[in-house]
């Protein structure tokens, strides 16, 4: 009978070199499509001869041996295939900075070796060194040609987990990682592999070629280097080697393996194994099998062998792909039944005698295997009656059974057993040869083993409570043991063959040295062959399966599902199922995976909902289930969305590609989140995301990239230049303006200048950085001769005193405030045709002035009061320019302004004395000023805009004397001097009282006031000399402003703070 299938796209069994086992289903014949660009986030060809990521991420680093830093050349040669180039590694390596890859990743390259590998030194590390935890590729052996696959930390402790020969040759090497495993292959061909230890998860694991923190670095060529973020199937591994070959070609020249023999008792089932190269097995060939005796052994199209009747048969599978078809044969022999292998069956119905026909009865022994002469005791058994041992063992005399067998029994102990107390013991103690169970501690046993594989061995540590009926089978094939219990499996161990043997025998609760098992031993079965998995279970399928569904039952409660929620009744965020309970897999399946997906994952519902989640456990033909229900609660994803709407307001223009991908990838996911879990990640991502942005460098500071003009250029009238351009590299992140003070010299457009007539004018490039408004300007002087001269400009003073607070206005005429106000550069400009705007705007800031002014000004008012605020800013535009706010000037300007009214005194029973302070910077100082009582109007020079405080302090006046007024002249200090000295007193009248003093002199306060020296007259008539004072000196400011205030009623402080305030 001939069965066939095709080969469909999902394919199951063990990989076998660069083959995979195959079931053979499937129906339509493909090519095999792979793509190799798909997660690939990182390439190195080296025929640039640089360290250049092809997939446009960070390049790799050259280091040495302690992850140093190299700093000598690279050496490159001729690369794989004697084409591009490869790069030569020997006094270093290569780290390719890919931190944190993460689970699933595959690592390949192409390498020649200069010659024999030493011992640790490695071509492929994946990991870091402190704390430890790597998976490399070294020398297995000094001085020679054997690499060893192999692994530390997470698990493993400098473990191996494959070797194979790399010869001085170009050979391509590959690693492959996943949850379940990493694998290693050689030219396409799988040689190590074992359970993942995460390697290139964590923050500093990364990839190292050639190099690691301790040992020697490799010594060869290195090519062609690839990483991707996914783990290559075995096909595309080896399309990574061979690209070229087809599926046939391959077919055809390895050829397919199966399964080579089969023995078979009638009715059990095998698979057949069917090997062939991957890549084959990925193009969907046609797989038939076929029968050559069909009585005795059927075959299905997905190559399982069924058992009919003894005898001897052949199945042939057959592959074919295109044209090529390679067959293979499995040769089964079919022996009779199970029960016809059966040698030793014990009741123990009141008896000990082996039901099987002609078999050995069993025999009573003491521990040394001794005789026993007491009776024999049964108590109640599994099924009837069952033998109960405590003083004596039984002997069940099977010797020398051979490598393959069977033995199966009940028991029940009356207590825990002590430490080596023995249930089963077979083989013998001289020499000793054998496998036992025995008391371990508490309800543990122990399976284990001496003579051959090792000293006192344990293979199993199985949990068996006492005062309860468990069932034990054990089942050996050469070399190879396999321990149940109530018919699952606790595992496949090496053995020693313990029965095969003159002396190897079974002994039931005694051995030759420990003490003999108290307890029930019921239904003893001894077979010549090995049960299956599925005859094992058959022995007691319900009972076993009840037993199942007892340790389900006990090891799993309602709570241990809830993850990190508070409650079963409150479910937000995604579960913690149990997997496995004894090492038996849960498969766990939800009546609503919309909310709570079979894996436990949680997507917020928009209502309260009830889930149940059912865990199955199957093993062979045992299954038993759980189930608990859950209320899953809607989700709260306000803040979130608020983020969201923030993240959406950035302006992405700006940002570099990865982070303009990165925040938009944020988003989505956040947008997409449907759980409190994906909420609370994606809030976090997002919010780091935001909080990490990266500009583009053009963008962020465009003037590195701008050449500055030329500072001054002659032209004749009639000429043109280009003076100023901007990169294209930056043009989309800047703004640019152009303007000229005066457009009857020079025009400026798109960075050239026209000359139009004679004269002088500054051209000006504003360049505005679109990222954050940062101006600059770049400017020259032009000259243009030739033509007709430009009437000089004029100086005008548009200063809007009704606009002002107190009308403020400047005194003097327009000339003089040019010479205070205007630069050289300005007046320039002016001459040459440029027409220039000055204004004075004063307003009241009393409201808004800053603590820290209010500070500087109490610091030096002393017991004046402050009246108000006002700040006093002058500005200037210069030809077509823009009008600009000047802070400080190099000379001064006079200001007039009135005291508001309310600031006024008005009460004549006192005198009012006004001051000015000004604030410069961080520094207050008394600001020399004049006031004329008569109008209300203060007078003030200065060379400092910003705030300034006029403050005031109230004296009583006193009666004059009542005689004839003093006939004293007043003091004749002249203004200008630091302080005004007193004048003399007035001379004493008839009769009458002493006049008054005479008056402070003002110290430099009118406008013009000289900077010589001023003579003043003591009450002696002596000359004093004193230094004028300079405007915002505060040098004696105090006798100075004394003396103010008897030459003009009241006289006023400014206090004048730097500040540069846009208008």
């Amino acid at each position: 009978m001939k069965r066939k299938n095709l080969l469909s796209g999902l394919l199951a069994g063990a990989l076998v070199l660069t083959s995979v086992v195959v079931p053979g289903t499937g129906k339509e014949v493909k090519a095999e499509e792979y793509d190799l660009t798909e997660g690939l986030v990182a390439s190195y060809s080296f025929d640039d001869e640089n360290l250049t990521d092809g997939q446009g991420g960070k390049d790799a680093s050259a280091i040495v041996t302690g992850l140093g830093a190299y700093s000598g050349n690279l050496e490159y040669v001729t690369g794989y295939n004697d084409s591009g180039k490869a790069i030569q590694l020997g006094d270093y390596g290569l780290e390719l900075n890919r931190k944190n890859l993460g689970e699933n990743f595959t690592v390949s390259l192409w390498l020649k070796p200069d010659g024999n590998i030493q011992a640790d030194q490695s071509t492929l590390f994946l990991g870091y060194h402190s704390p430890e935890k790597w998976l490399a590729i070294a020398g297995d052996a000094d001085n020679s040609t054997q690499y060893r696959f192999w692994a530390h930390g997470n698990g493993y402790s400098w473990t191996g987990l494959g070797t194979t020969d790399i010869n001085a040759q170009w050979h391509q090497v590959t690693i492959t990682g996943s949850e379940s495993g990493v694998t290693a292959y050689l030219d396409g061909e799988q040689w190590g592999s074992g359970s993942t230890n995460s390697p290139l998860s964590g923050t500093n694991q990364d990839i190292y070629v050639g190099v690691t923190y301790w040992d020697d670095e490799f010594n060869g060529a290195v090519d062609e280097v690839k990483v991707y973020n996914r783990t290559l199937s075995e096909g595309e591994v080896y399309r990574l080697y061979d690209s070229e070959t087809s599926a046939e070609d391959l077919l055809n020249n390895e050829g397919i393996t199966v399964t080579d023999s089969l023995s078979m008792l009638t009715g059990r089932t095998e698979k057949i194994e069917l090997s062939m190269p991957a890549v084959v097995a990925d193009s969907n060939p046609e797989i038939t099998y076929e029968s050559s005796a069909p009585e005795v052994a059927a075959v299905s199209d997905d190559g399982t062998v069924t058992a009919v009747g003894s005898g001897k048969a052949e199945i042939t599978t057959s592959v074919t792909l295109g044209n090529v078809t390679k067959t293979a044969v499995t040769a089964v022999t079919v022996s009779g039944a199970l029960d016809d292998r059966l040698v030793a069956s014990y009741d123990f119905a009141g008896n000990l005698d082996n039901a099987v026909e002609g078999g050995a009865k069993a025999q009573a022994l003491v521990t040394g295997l001794g005789a026993y002469n007491g009776a024999i005791t049964y108590g109640e058994g599994k099924d009837g009656q069952a033998v109960k041992l405590g003083n004596y063992g039984l002997k069940l005399n099977q010797n020398d059974l051979g490598t393959e067998y069977t033995v199966s029994m009940w028991v029940k102990s009356d207590k825990a057993l002590a430490g080596n107390q023995v249930m089963l013991f077979m083989g013998y103690h001289d020499p000793e040869k054998w496998l036992a169970v025995s008391g371990d501690s508490g309800d543990k046993l122990k399976f284990w083993a001496n003579g051959v594989i090792g000293q006192w061995v344990t293979l199993a540590s199985p949990i068996v409570p006492s005062q309860e009926w468990h069932q034990i089978t054990i089942t050996g094939t050469a070399g190879s043991t396999t321990f149940y219990l109530d018919g699952v499996t606790l595992g496949t161990f090496d053995s020693n063959d313990p029965l095969d043997g003159a002396n190897g025998d079974i002994y039931l609760g005694v051995n030759y040295w420990d003490p003999e098992y108290e307890g029930l031993v019921d239904d003893v079965r001894i077979y010549s062959i090995a049960m299956s998995e599925e005859e094992v279970q058959n022995q007691a399928l319900d009972e076993f399966t009840a037993a199942l569904q007892k340790k389900l039952d006990g090891a799993v409660e309602r709570d241990d599902l809830i993850g990190e929620n508070d409650s079963a009744d409150e479910i937000k965020y995604d579960m913690d199922l149990p997997s496995s309970v004894d090492g038996l897999n849960i498969t766990w399946s939800s009546s609503n995976p919309d909310v709570i997906a079979d894996d436990g994952t949680v997507v917020s519902p928009s209502e309260k909902t009830d889930v149940t989640m059912t865990g199955t456990v199957t093993y062979g033909k045992l299954s038993a289930k759980i189930a608990f229900t859950y209320t899953a609660v809607e989700l709260e994803r306000g803040a979130l969305d608020d983020l969201i709407a923030e993240a959406e307001k950035i302006d992405t223009e700006f940002l570099t590609d990865i982070s303009k991908e990165r925040l938009e990838s944020a988003i989505e996911a956040a947008k997409a989140a449907n759980s409190y879990s994906t909420v609370e990640k994606s809030s976090a991502n997002l919010q780091f995301v935001m909080d990490n942005l990266e500009y583009l460098d053009e963008a962020v500071n465009p003037f590195i990239h701008i050449a500055d003009p030329v500072t001054q250029i002659s032209l004749e009238a009639g000429d043109t230049q280009k003076l100023f351009s901007v990169p294209e590299t930056i043009s989309d992140y800047v703004t640019v303006e152009y303007s000229s003070e005066n457009a009857d010299v020079v025009t400026y457009k798109d960075g050239t200048v026209t000359a139009v007539g004679a004269g002088k004018a500054i051209v000006t490039a504003t360049v505005t950085a679109k990222y954050d408004g940062f101006v600059m300007e770049y400017s020259t002087a032009v000259e243009v001769t030739g033509g007709s001269q430009p009437s000089a400009g004029t100086v005008e003073d548009v200063t809007t005193p009704e606009d002002n607070l107190g009308n403020a206005a400047f005194a003097g005429d327009a000339s003089a405030l040019a010479d205070a106000v205007l630069t050289e550069q300005d007046k320039e400009a002016v001459a040459a045709g440029a027409d220039a705007k000055i204004s004075l705007v004063v307003s009241d800031i009393t409201e808004s002035v800053s603590d820290a002014e209010k500070a500087l000004v109490d610091a030096v008012r002393g017991d004046a009061e402050v009246g108000m605020y006002f700040d006093a800013s002058l500005f200037k535009q210069i030809g077509d320019g823009e009008a600009v706010e000047v802070e400080n000037i190099d000379g001064t300007v006079t200001i007039t302004m009135k005291v508001p009214e309310n600031l006024r005194n008005t009460d004549t029973s006192v005198e009012r004395t006004y001051q000015l302070i000004s604030v410069y910077g961080d520094k207050a100082s008394i600001l020399p000023c004049s006031y004329d009582a008569t109008d209300g109007t203060l007078t003030f020079t200065t060379d400092t805009f910003g705030t300034y405080a006029l403050t005031y302090s109230d004296k009583a006046v006193e009666n004059p004397g009542t005689g004839d007024p003093g006939t004293g002249d007043p003091g004749t200090g002249n203004p200008g001097g630091d302080d005004g000295q007193t004048g003399d007193d007035g001379q004493t009248g008839d009769d009458g009282q002493t006049g008054d003093d005479g008056q402070n002199g003002n110290g430099g306060q009118q406008p013009g006031a000289q900077n010589g020296n001023g003579q003043n007259t003591d009450k002696n008539g002596s000359d004093t000399t004193e230094k004028a004072a300079q405007t915002g000196d505060t040098t004696n400011v105090l006798p100075l402003a004394a003396a103010c205030v008897l030459a003009f009623t009241a006289a006023g402080t400014i206090v004048a703070v730097k500040a540069k305030r846009r208008k």
